[in-house]
């Protein structure tokens, strides 16, 4: 019983992400199928920095940071982690073609947490049935970055970058707070 619980909460494996302390109701091996398929599919996130360019439009660039990836994050973890990317969107992108779901955090450096932000931006689906990008997520971006702001400007870039519509977690106001300061509320 103790173990399972350990297992439960500390998960190494995938088999171990699913377990309670009855009866496992995940489909593992169906889990593991998928898992391979996803690797072997086309579907490869392309990582990038984002930035500004002078006329104030989202641009982005290739980066050599790495996703998160060691969960639960561990003190000597590299947790800034990296904007990764399937689909970069057209042009000036139609409202509500992409939404956008962030878990941000409170504090910029906290030794007991290990948690990080997160954002999705998802693809709805579109009236273009041979489009490969549709009804899935497009882009993410997991981190805690030193300085909460590297976190929350990177979020409000992928925001501008998608004209993506977000729901964000309203029990830490802080990026809701961001988003005001700068009048960009409208994406909230």
């Amino acid at each position: 019983n103790g173990i399972i619980k350990e297992k439960a909460y500390y998960p190494i494996t995938p088999e171990e992400c699913f377990l309670t302390l009855s009866s496992n109701d995940y489909p593992v091996e169906g889990m593991k199928q998928h898992e391979i398929h996803l690797q072997q599919s086309f579907f490869k996130p392309r990582r990038v920095d984002l930035f500004f360019d002078p006329q104030g439009k989202v641009q982005w660039k290739d980066s050599d940071n790495l996703p998160v990836t060691d969960f639960p994050i561990k003190s000597h973890s590299d947790k800034r982690g990296v904007i990764e990317m399937i689909e970069p969107p057209p042009p000036n992108p139609p409202l509500y073609l992409y939404v956008a779901g962030i878990d941000p955090y409170k504090t910029s450096e906290t030794e007991y947490s290990d948690s990080v932000g997160s954002v999705y931006i998802w693809k709805r689906r579109t009236d273009d049935m041979s489009e490969p990008y549709q009804d899935m997520p497009v882009a993410w971006y997991s981190g805690r970055p030193k300085d909460i702001k590297e976190w929350q400007e990177n979020v409000r870039m992928l925001l501008h970058l998608y004209n993506a519509s977000a729901m964000c977690e309203s029990n830490d106001e802080n990026f809701i707070i961001y988003m005001q300061e700068r009048n960009e509320e409208y994406y909230l």
